[in-house]
């Protein structure tokens, strides 16, 4: 009779995190590429935890709570007033064209802002932003690159 070799589960643990672990690099290149023309002050700060057991499961967790992402990521429903700050007096005051730093479905930023003749109105409506969906696409791609790091591990044994 030949036996089967023993399965080493402290190995394909192992290799389980190093496969999460890889593909976490891929996902804060992803982010930090999307949102690398931002400005500082709305630039995302990224808290990432694991690999860690939650349930029966391993996870690795990369979220922010940055409110400027998730109003570019999820998009918002206009139009909107855009209320004005208390101490401001008069009228708000912005150019007339705007191009976005970032493009739906896609990684990458590029420079962006306004531009074109000023305007004074007493009251602003924005137009709402159309959801870039980020999260999305780089969920997407991590789970590939997941499955692609797994292959890669399992080669291995």
């Amino acid at each position: 009779m030949i036996a089967p070799k023993p399965i080493d589960l402290n190995h394909i643990r192992t290799m389980v995190d190093a496969a999460l672990s890889a593909t976490m690099t891929v996902v804060k290149l992803d982010f930090d590429l999307t949102t690398g023309s931002w400005e500082s002050e709305s630039k995302p700060k990224w808290d990432a935890a694991g690999p860690q057991t939650v349930g029966r499961a391993r996870e690795m967790r990369y979220v922010t709570e940055s409110t400027p992402f998730t109003w570019v990521d999820r998009g918002t429903k206009g139009p909107y007033p855009i209320p004005k700050v208390p101490k401001m007096k008069g009228t708000l005051a912005f150019q007339t064209g705007f191009v976005a730093k970032t493009i739906p479905r896609q990684i990458g930023s590029r420079p962006g802002g306004s531009f074109g003749p000023w305007a004074f109105p007493k009251q602003v409506m924005h137009p709402g932003i159309t959801p870039r969906e980020f999260s999305i696409v780089i969920s997407e791609e991590a789970t590939d690159n997941l499955v692609h790091n797994m292959f890669v591990a399992l080669g291995k044994i």
